[in-house]
């Protein structure tokens, strides 16, 4: 099913810092953090078993610095998409139950944070997904845009793989690559001052959101639970030859997971959680499934790649009576009437029909006067017209009775009509 899963999050604090004009500089210490407080500045993730990256290797990762008080930093990643705009973690940029001040926080590229090849800006304007509850202790939607004040001009950037696209270059068993500076050993580690890079494989999103065990690329994984939600997230992990796993640790929140495609690279997620000590069995890290947020990456300037052509799989048993092209038919989506109390989570339920057997879906849900107030997309999957699909939907303590409404598109770009139903809140 489609639907919104949650987790914990982490952070790390760097003490006693200075700021100088090559980024940030001074002694780090990695702290657990509060289980109860998902923004609390004591909480994220960093690469464990990389390597030193090569000129050119991951050349969009870059540092974000949240100033949390006169002696304490939080540190996290992202990916320069543009040269005034940066991907991260939404929990990167809340504290205390409240997004951060622009001005708190500061970016900074290159491969040595603390080196001369390091170019580094203040922050302009910080955008939270409208569907991340800040505050709450696991939440969907881990994603946040940083707008610069200062374009990071010659630095390379990389756009984010479409849904189409993504569906494709990041299927299960695909390589991709993992970025951060990061702690480098599980428990009271020490940050990299150079960036970090390990080669990961992505997982089955089904297995990753079990508790079952499975196996990738010769390695046995144990899932990681029902909150791993394989439309809005990705699993990818891997391990060394040794059978050391290969894993984004604390202070690797909200950076790269990129996939190289025909020489050049695509931003498939970006690190939103994982493992706080040495795990006994090998598990994946979960990342932010970009192509689920596509449409609202879009709206904020991202650049997003154009879906490639994608040719579903063709029917075993064909239909001997003629019927229009896959292409050119757009599919059909009907949503349900939804019910349920403030600051609970509910279902959003539809069905959908499609020729292609292939779609995504858009959500959008309206307050009784008519105003948008919470949106999201899921990832390209089959549509099967005899199942009920869903996306969980928490209704805030302030929300009204109104509407939600959905609308699919294929692969093929065809879109159906909004389908809204009432959304009775008590």
């Amino acid at each position: 099913m489609r639907l919104l899963g949650s987790r914990g999050r982490w952070a790390v604090v760097v003490t006693a810092c200075t700021v100088t004009a090559a980024g940030l500089v001074g002694t780090s210490s990695a702290a657990a953090g509060s289980p109860d407080n998902p923004d609390s500045p004591d909480r994220q993730v960093r690469v464990i078993n990389g390597h030193d990256a090569a000129p050119g290797e991951v050349p969009s990762a870059v540092a974000l610095a949240v100033r949390v008080d006169a002696t304490r930093i939080r540190r996290c990643g992202g990916t320069l998409v543009a040269p005034s705009l940066v991907v991260t973690a939404a929990h990167c940029v809340v504290l205390d139950g409240q997004v951060i001040a622009a001005a708190s926080a500061r970016v900074t590229s290159g491969l040595d944070r603390q080196g001369t090849d390091s170019r580094a800006s203040t922050v302009a304007a910080v955008a939270v997904h409208p569907g991340y509850q800040i505050g709450a202790t696991t939440t969907p939607n881990d994603l946040a845009v940083v707008t610069l004040a200062e374009p990071l001009d010659g630095v390379p950037t990389t756009p984010v793989a479409g849904p189409a696209e993504a569906a494709v270059i990041a299927a299960p068993g695909a390589r991709a690559l993992t970025a951060g500076w990061g702690d480098t050993t599980w428990g009271e580690g020490v940050s990299a001052s150079w960036l970090q890079v390990a080669e990961l494989y992505i997982h089955p999103g089904a297995k990753c959101a079990s508790r079952q065990t499975y196996t990738v690329a010769g390695t046995t994984y144990v899932g990681r639970g029902s909150g791993v939600d394989p439309a809005t997230m990705i699993c990818a992990a891997a391990t060394t030859s040794t059978g050391a796993l290969v894993h984004p640790y604390k202070g690797d929140s909200g950076g790269p997971l990129v996939v190289t495609v025909n020489g050049g690279q695509r931003l498939v997620g970006a690190v939103s959680y994982g493992s706080l000590s040495e795990p006994t069995v090998p598990v994946a890290a979960v990342y932010t499934r970009l192509s689920a947020f596509a449409g609202w990456l879009s709206s904020l300037g991202v650049p997003v790649t154009d879906p490639p052509p994608f040719e579903p799989d063709p029917d075993p048993t064909p239909d001997p009576s003629p019927s229009p092209p896959a292409d050119t038919v757009a599919p059909v989506v009907t949503a349900f009437v939804a019910s349920g109390r403030r600051g609970q989570t509910i279902e959003l339920r539809y069905r959908v029909k499609e020729v292609s057997r292939l779609t995504r879906e858009s959500v959008k849900v309206k307050d009784r006067y008519g105003r948008v107030v919470w949106t999201t997309q899921t990832g390209m999957g089959r549509s099967d017209p005899d199942t009920t699909y869903y996306t969980d939907y928490r209704v805030p303590r302030n929300a009204t009775s109104g509407k939600w409404c959905v609308r699919s598109t294929d692969p093929a770009g065809n879109r159906s009509t909004w389908s809204c139903a009432a959304l009775r809140v008590r």
